[in-house]
């Protein structure tokens, strides 16, 4: 409870005990001061019920904040996340493009086929031994 809402409280108990001795001393007879005991002790119960939704819903708004800016975080954690993956992705690209095991550049595969070539020709004419 706020400070307001327990000063407003001990008001009303200060004046539901002073009751009988306020009865007393004006002469108002049992039956009107049941009454008015009546009357203000409603007042109270329901200042202590609206004390209590109002603090409950506060509360609620505080962790429903709380709760906001972990969705926030979790947005961003998985922003981040996709940003990894697209760049994973690209990683794995670049690494098919540069990594080709066990693959032989055909340019590769005709310059021997030239230079064996060149070489039975050379030994056919008789320039090699």
């Amino acid at each position: 409870m706020s400070g307001k809402w327990d000063s407003l409280f001990s008001l009303g108990l200060g004046v539901v005990g002073a009751l009988p001795i306020l009865a007393a001393t004006f002469g108002i007879d049992t039956a009107t001061s049941i009454i008015l005991l009546g009357i203000i002790l409603v007042f109270v119960v329901l200042g202590f019920i609206a004390s209590f939704l109002i603090t409950y819903f506060k509360r609620q708004a505080t962790n429903m904040d709380a709760i906001h800016e972990r969705v926030k975080k979790l947005e961003e954690h998985i922003n981040y996340m996709e940003k990894i993956a697209a760049l994973d992705k690209r990683l794995a690209v670049i690494e098919e493009t540069r990594n080709r095991k066990g693959v032989i550049d055909p340019r590769i595969v005709i310059l021997v086929i030239l230079l064996f070539l060149l070489y039975l020709y050379f030994r056919n004419i008789g320039l090699l031994g």
